[in-house]
């Protein structure tokens, strides 16, 4: 409605002489004419839907219904989903966030979804932080690539034994030995390691070994567990048993804990084991080891047979019996514990062993050879009568005790410290037996 014609018409209505019909009817006029033009802003202007019988069969099948076009005169098909064209859509509208990644599905529980910690974020985490383990292994994994030709073979050599049986490596000192160590290795293939491997100018040959370790760790066999092994196996080769000590005390074998095939060398039994306090028997721990150690070159130069191989064993035993013969000097209490088996060769070039240096009066089953229990493959029935061995249970604890007090040490000194006591006592007018 214009809004001029608007308002002449209010200001007619309003007259004096205006009759109530002509005002209802002039305001009919202006209703219709405002019907008229909001259905025209409403609707398309040149198009007239026709509800014919395409819409009414299939009503969920078109968008907009059949229309006449009024300009032009001709009907406009029905519009179908194939036929809408959505080329003219902002490409805003097509959902998602502008810009960023897909989002998550957040579920209960701690942290937040997606987060990775630093470095990975948008700008950090475009490469994933790496761990220093993850570092190391490229390093080394670039160093063993690049290797020179002989450097693997030679550190193998060089650091390392090779066990003939078991094929496994066991480590050997000398690492700064000029001759065959770091020094060594530097001077050889200091200069072609830094030629090979530019992008690591700090390398230094500690690290190189390093790599090469860490590729052979599972031929390694670390010192303690092979020297553990060992221990079992000279164990197992002289003795399946042992009697359980008393309390504060531990079961010594007088002789090496070093056996050889096919022979009853250094059998453990009741008439070579006994029960010492374990301050002695750490006294003696070193010469026992020294004598274990000259039992075993022995066995292992009667099987080798070199040259010279007869003079070496004589020579080990002399050197045995002089430890033997100074423990006793030197270590109080040790005497008749320390002993070893002396090696003969016969004509035929068989060996004979004799027992040195042991008192069997301090074994467990005394001297009578009648009474030995060997614990090599011993029944139950045997470990029956080990155990009820005088030295087992009639062994005196508090003995033991009082024999490691100051007093029980002082043997030959008691006589001075009593004398000097009694004049103490007496110049106080005391009596020392009073």
């Amino acid at each position: 409605m214009n809004p001029l014609k608007h308002k002449m018409a209010n200001e007619w209505m309003r007259q004096e002489d205006a009759t109530p019909e002509e005002a209802l009817d002039t305001w009919n006029t202006m209703e219709a004419e405002f019907k008229a033009n909001r259905a025209m802003s409403q609707e398309p202007r040149t198009m007239v839907a026709d509800a014919s019988t395409e819409m009414e069969q299939f009503p969920d099948s078109y968008l907009r219904p059949k229309r006449y076009d009024i300009l032009t005169g001709l009907d406009v098909p029905a519009e179908t989903l194939e036929d809408w064209d959505v080329s003219f859509r902002n490409p805003n509208a097509q959902g998602g966030r502008i810009g960023l990644q897909g989002g998550q599905l957040v579920e209960p529980g701690i942290g937040r979804p997606g987060y990775g910690g630093p470095g990975s974020g948008a700008k950090k985490g475009s490469i994933p932080r790496q761990s220093s383990a993850t570092k190391r292994a490229t390093r080394y994994k670039k160093i063993l690539e690049n290797l020179p030709e002989g450097y693997f073979d030679e550190y193998v050599k060089n650091f390392y034994n090779v066990d003939k049986k078991t094929e496994k490596l066991t480590h050997v000192g000398g690492g700064l030995n000029p001759e065959k160590g770091i020094p060594y290795m530097e001077k050889k293939y200091g200069n072609i390691l830094k030629e090979t491997l530019t992008s690591m100018p700090d390398l230094e040959i500690k690290d190189v070994n390093a790599a090469v370790k860490k590729s052979i760790e599972d031929q390694i066999e670390s010192g303690l567990n092979r020297g553990e092994r060992l221990r079992k196996i000279d164990l197992k080769a002289i003795g399946d048993w042992y009697p359980k000590a008393p309390k504060g005390m531990v079961t010594h074998h007088f002789l090496p804990k070093a056996g050889m095939e096919g022979t009853d060398l250094n059998y453990a039994s009741s008439r070579n084991t006994a029960f010492i306090s374990k301050e002695l028997n750490g006294k003696m721990s070193p010469i026992d080891k020294k004598l274990k150690a000259n039992q075993k070159e022995q066995i292992k130069l009667l099987k080798e047979k070199k040259s010279g191989w007869e003079k070496k064993i004589e020579d080990l035993n002399t050197r045995s019996r002089a430890l033997v013969k100074n423990a006793a000097k030197e270590i109080p209490g040790s005497a008749g514990y320390l002993g070893f088996s002396e090696m003969k060769i016969t004509s035929e070039g068989k060996p004979i062993f004799e027992t040195r240096g042991i008192d069997y009066n301090k074994s467990l089953s005394g001297i009578n050879e009648a009474d030995t229990v060997i614990y090599k493959n011993i029944s139950d029935a045997d470990k029956i009568i080990v155990n009820k061995m005088s030295n087992i249970k009639n062994i005196n604890i508090k003995n033991i005790q009082l024999s490691n007090t100051p007093e029980s040490r002082l043997k030959g000194k008691k006589v001075m410290v009593a004398s000097t006591l009694d004049k103490f006592l007496k110049s106080k007018g005391e009596d020392i037996c009073g």
